[in-house]
C-alpha cells in the first residue's frame, strides 16, 4: 500500500487501520516529517513507536534478498523490526511543547544564519555584496530587539 504524505493519505491510513483495532505502528524518525502522523495515530488510539532509521537499516539484509530497494522492502523491514526489537511506544507531545520546540529551532536557525552572514561580510570585498549582507544583518538585528 502506498499513501501520500498529506491529510488525505493520513485519513486513508486511519481508515485502513480502523478495522484492525489497536495496534503498534512503527515509523522512522525523519527529521520532524513524522510528527503529525505520530500525533494523529496516537489520537486515533494506536500505539506508535518512533525509531531511529539506522537501527532499522541494520535489519534490511535479513528481511529481504533484495534489500537494496528501500521503498519496496521497507514495510517488511519495519514489521520485522517491530517483531524482533519490540520498540517502546512513544507518548504524544503536548501542543505547547511542539510550539516551543518549533520556536527554539527557528531561533537556532536565525542565530546560525546571522553568524554565517557576519563571516561572509568580513570575507567579501565587493561593495554590492557587502551592502546586501549588511542589509540582511540590519534586518536580523531589528528582529532581535
Amino acid at each position: 500500500m502506498s499513501l501520500s504524505a498529506d491529510p488525505k493519505g493520513l485519513e486513508q491510513l486511519r481508515e485502513w487501520l480502523q478495522p484492525k483495532g489497536r495496534c503498534l505502528v512503527v515509523v522512522e524518525a525523519t527529521g520532524g516529517y513524522e510528527r503529525r502522523l505520530v500525533a494523529e495515530l496516537i489520537d486515533a488510539g494506536h500505539d506508535v513507536a518512533r525509531v531511529n532509521p539506522r537501527q532499522v537499516r541494520g535489519l534490511r539484509p535479513a528481511a529481504s534478498d533484495n534489500w537494496r530497494k528501500p521503498i519496496a522492502s521497507m514495510p517488511r523491514v519495519l514489521a520485522l523490526f517491530a517483531e524482533k526489537v519490540q520498540p517502546r511506544p512513544c507518548e504524544k507531545v503536548p501542543e505547547n511543547q511542539v510550539q516551543l520546540d518549533a520556536l527554539l529551532t527557528r531561533r537556532r536557525q536565525l542565530v546560525q544564519m546571522k553568524a554565517s552572514e557576519q563571516v561572509r561580510l568580513h570575507q567579501t570585498e565587493m561593495r554590492e555584496v557587502r551592502k546586501s549582507i549588511s542589509h540582511m544583518l540590519d534586518e536580523t538585528a531589528c528582529r532581535d530587539r
